[in-house]
């Protein structure tokens, strides 16, 4: 079967955006959403050495603009670093962003950790905060202090705001 049943991650992204969705029908009454699930290895990938295929694509459209945004709902507790492809696609997705060329079209993308952040900073001398992680656009699917969703939708509101006053 293709693509291969949804694992736990994306099982509690989904529902969560969904859920999120209807609790705030209100917000959304003047925006478009799609949400995509991507091939693995033959849909869209960046990165040509590593080839990372983010999980989903979803699609926000408002008034003229249109936000492609590349989610990709993963367990944390082996990968920490800030520094790894993954995570850095967030700056990187701007520069390709920019050589579009098309000032309707906004690019993001997130890593949505299903590892708490209590759990990944468990034992470690320095802990990144999570703030640092959340800068880095990764959200966190099970927090009890934040809201994943509501986070993602600000992000991308910021980001609607400062393409408007470019």
């Amino acid at each position: 079967m293709h693509p291969e049943g949804l694992v736990e991650s994306e099982k509690v992204f989904i529902s969560g955006l969904k859920n999120y969705l209807v609790l705030n029908k209100s917000e959304f009454t003047d925006k478009e959403i799609y949400l995509l699930r991507n091939f693995p290895k033959s849909g869209i990938g960046f990165f040509n050495l590593s080839g990372f295929y983010p999980d989903f694509i979803m699609w926000v459209k408002y008034q003229n603009k249109q936000i492609i945004c590349f989610l990709d709902p993963k367990g944390l507790e082996h990968q920490k670093s800030l520094d790894s492809e993954k995570v850095q696609l967030h700056k990187e997705i701007k520069e390709i962003e920019k050589q579009l060329g098309n000032k309707d079209i906004i690019l993001e993308s997130f890593v949505l950790s299903i590892t708490p952040y209590d759990s990944l900073i468990t034992g470690l001398v320095n802990p990144t905060s999570q703030e640092e992680y959340e800068n880095n656009h990764i959200l966190f699917l099970k927090s009890n202090n934040t809201n994943w969703q509501s986070q993602l939708f600000d992000i991308l509101e910021k980001s609607i705001s400062a393409n408007n006053s470019e």
